[in-house]
């Protein structure tokens, strides 16, 4: 019974990644840009961290969709950039603000002049 369901649940979710068409993928392609533009403009504020979380809930609708007959390096990026969005959720986290009270109480310059995105 239990290899039923997930035969028939795998089944229903392939019928539907197979229905992202090229509409489906564009969008998809947009919240990845919106994300990326959102993280390298200021990635750091709250209001901003509440964007990115928005646009990576939107993305993981769209994301298995997109890995659907994808190439390895596409599939990889995808996964990335999933990642990306749950290291966002973490950041939203009860636990990760007390630990940011307190990097922040001891600002370094290291802290202070750290840019993860600065383009070399």
């Amino acid at each position: 019974m239990f290899f039923l369901f997930l035969f028939i649940y795998s089944f229903a979710s392939a019928a539907d990644y197979k229905n992202c068409d090229q509409d489906c993928r564009f969008q998809c392609l947009k919240i990845v840009h919106d994300i990326g533009d959102n993280e390298l403009n200021g990635g750091h504020s709250d209001e901003a961290i509440e964007k990115t979380s928005k646009l990576c809930s939107e993305f993981r609708k769209c994301a298995e969709g997109m890995k659907f007959k994808a190439p390895d390096l596409i599939i990889e990026y995808i996964d990335k950039l999933l990642i990306l969005c749950d290291v966002n959720d973490f950041r939203k986290s009860a636990g990760f603000k007390s630990f940011r009270a307190k990097i922040e109480a001891n600002r370094s310059p290291c802290i202070r002049e750290w840019n993860p995105f600065q383009i070399r």
